[in-house]
This record gives structure tokens, sequence and C-alpha cells, in this order.
């Protein structure tokens, strides 16, 4: 019995002492891959047999990440080796490597530049990104190397090696996208007011009516454009908008706002002033940036807003009959307004009837709404006299608005039937 425990103890020392040598190989196996390095491009540990081969002899590794074959896609199909030697000055600026050289002691690292041997007396070193370090025997040849690396891609690179064999973008250099440039901005800052008139290509940035609202894009520039060239648009459509509403309230007999009570209509023309108005200061303050385009696009808003809505009803008139005749508010004491039936043509009906009112003696202003198919009359002439020379040309009148003066025991005057 204690020979066959001898024996059993013996078997278990030899299986302990095999075990630990396995373990001491795989571990030495393991250190050889890398012996702890990082990639310098992407901080994964690299392969033995992936490096950059430095003229005399020196090695940056680099991972197995790609093999280059694919180079020509671009930068990130090169091989993390070939990358090493086409940007070593990016990549050499690393401040946290230590100031020792343990490759020295073996005599065998020998200068890149110069082929001197490095010692442990006289080595000088690059940093690379992730710790990996090249060695020089001074102080000048490190210098002749940052020099040469900052003007030549793989200066200094006697082969680029992926997994053993020279990587097929050896020496090739990444194409710089297009894209990794900023292109120039359109403009800068911005304000709501420039120093005289100026463009905002190249400059500053408007800043049109809100915080928000800045134009620093060409899309939004041109958005910006539209928007002032449609104010003037929109302002001229509520001024004639407005007139027309106010034109149905006159004659409300005939139309279909008769059951409207004189506050309301009061209210809606009061509401379009103020829309109309909210866009005429609008216009205001764009002028007030001196922006030369959007001054330009405001103006010509402005034009096309007149040939829309203005241009054609002033062509018709008379001298007496002026565009929307705002004399009949300032002279509403002694406005007469008469429903004239019968009027087919502003061209003849209508100049019929202005020229026999402008003939009655105390007529000061005379302005025929055809569209209503009113006249509105200003004077000291009386109702009665301007009734018998509409008569007098052949045209049915009624009277819907008397002026104060003239009006009897105010039966009709200030009454829901018209809007002055």
């Amino acid at each position: 019995m204690g020979r066959i425990a001898v024996l059993i103890a013996l078997l278990a020392s030899l299986s302990l002492a095999h075990d630990h040598g396995s373990m001491e190989s795989m571990s030495a196996s393991m250190g050889s891959s890398g012996d702890g390095k990082h990639c310098p491009i992407c901080n994964m540990d690299v392969e033995s047999d992936w490096f950059v081969l430095m003229k005399h002899g020196q090695k940056i590794n680099s991972c197995s990440m790609t093999d280059g074959s694919q180079f020509r896609l671009g930068v990130n199909a090169f091989s993390h080796a070939a990358r090493i030697g086409a940007t070593m000055k990016d990549i050499t600026s690393n401040p946290k490597c230590d100031a020792s050289c343990p490759e020295c002691s073996t005599g065998n690292v020998m200068d890149p530049i110069s082929g001197d041997k490095v010692t442990d007396a006289n080595f000088k070193f690059l940093c690379f990104n992730r710790g990996q370090k090249l060695y020089f025997s001074s102080e000048a040849t490190k210098e002749q190397f940052i020099t040469g690396i900052n003007s030549h891609p793989y200066f200094g690179v006697d082969k680029v090696v992926c997994g053993g064999q020279p990587c097929p973008d050896s020496f090739q250099l990444p194409q710089v996208s297009h894209a990794d440039t900023p292109s120039p901005s359109f403009c800068t800052g911005s304000s709501v007011m420039f120093s005289g008139f100026q463009s905002s290509a190249g400059g500053t940035c408007v800043k049109l009516f809100f915080q928000s609202w800045i134009l620093d894009t060409p899309l939004k520039y041109a958005l910006g454009v539209i928007v002032v060239f449609i104010l003037p648009l929109m302002n001229e459509y509520l001024v004639s908008y407005r007139e027309d509403i106010r034109m149905k309230f006159v004659k409300t007999k005939s139309s279909r706002y008769q059951g409207w009570s004189k506050t309301s209509r009061k209210l809606i023309l009061t509401l379009l002033y103020m829309a109309q108005m909210t866009l005429a200061y609008f216009a205001m303050l764009v002028v007030m940036v001196y922006d030369t385009i959007l001054f330009f696009s405001l103006i010509l808003g402005f034009g096309v807003a007149f040939a829309w809505f203005k241009s054609e009803r002033s062509l018709g008139l008379k001298t007496t009959a002026m565009m929307r005749a705002t004399w009949r508010f300032d002279e509403s004491e002694y406005l007469t307004v008469l429903s004239v039936d019968g009027m087919m043509c502003m061209q003849n009906c209508g100049s019929t009837v202005q020229s026999a009112l402008e003939r009655v003696p105390g007529v000061k202003h005379v302005y025929i709404g055809f569209s209503e198919k009113c006249a509105y009359v200003s004077g000291s002439a009386s109702t009665d006299m301007v009734v018998q020379a509409v008569e007098a040309v052949g045209f049915d009148v009624r009277v819907l608005r008397r002026p104060r003066s003239d009006s009897d025991a105010s039966a009709h005057y200030g009454s829901n039937s018209h809007l002055a």
C-alpha cells in the first residue's frame, strides 16, 4: 500500500508539472501575437505579422481589421498597417509614453535614419497613438524624421506587411473625402438692420421679423425673398377686399348682409383694416433691414400688386372720381348716396350719370361705384336736384342716403340700411 501511495503522488506531481508547462507555453504564444500592444489607428490588439517595417529593422505593429485589398473604396477600406505608414505625422503626437526603452537591452534596435545602434544611454523616441514607440539614437535624427513625415507619407518605411505578406495597399495614399471639408457658410451671425444696403450672401445673416427667422442658408433666404414679395400682394388684396365689403354694406337691401347690425359691419371693417396695417408695417420692417435683395423683392411685389388690383380700376375714372373716393369719409356730412338702376357699363352709362351730376350747381365731388350701381355726391346741392339730374338722362334713382342738412327728421339718416 505504501508503494502504491508513493506511485500515485508521483504521477500527480508529473501531471501538475505538465499542466504548468502548457500554461506557460500558451501565455508565451499569446504574448508573441502582440505583446500587449495596441493598434495606433483603432486601439485593437495588434498582430505580430501585421506591421510597418522601418528602415534598419524597427516595427510598428497594427491590427488585422482589413487586409487592404479593397483600398480603392476609400480610407476605411485601407489596412491599418498602410494607414500607419501614410499618416505618421498625424499619429505621433502622443505625450503619454514613458521614457524607457525595454527593447534597447537586446542590442538589435537601429536608428531608422542613420542606422546607428540605439542604447539605453542614447535613446530618443516618438510616441505613437496608443503607446507604441519608434526609437532614435540622437535628437538630430529624430528631428530629421519628424521633418520627413510632415512632407512625405511613408517616410523611412521599408515594407508594409499584412499577415506576413506585402499589403495590397502598400505605399498607397487614402483619398481625402471632400465631405470632410466644410463648405463656406452662406452668411454669419444675424442682424435685424444693416449699416446701409448690402446683401446677406457672404456677409451677415438677416433676422426677418422674429428671433427664429434667421435666413442663414440659401434655401431660407430664397423663402424669405418669396415671403417679402407676397407681402404687398396680400396688403393690396386686403385693401381691395375691405372696400368691396364696405360697398356691399352700403347697398344692404340687395345683399346678403341685410340682417347684419351696423356695429357688426364696423367691427368687420375694423378687423380688416387692422390686418392690412399689420402687413403694411411688416413691409416697413423689411425696408429697415437694408438688405438689397429683400428690398427689390418688396418693391417688385408692390408693382405687381398695383398692376393686379388697382391699375384696371384707375383707367376708366375721371378726375373727380378718384380711386375709391376717399373724400366720402371726410365729407360725410354732405354726402348723398344714390342707387342708380340701369347702368350697364362704366364707359357709357356711368360716364353719362357722372357728367349729369357734375353739371348740377353746388356739386363738389362725384364718384360712380359701378360694381354696386351707386352714385356718391358731395356738396351743397339738394338731394332733389341730384335725383332730377340723373332721371333727366334716363335712369331710375333711389336715395340710399341723404346729407345731414337735407334729411327729413332723420328718418333714414344713419339707419342700418347703409354704412357710410
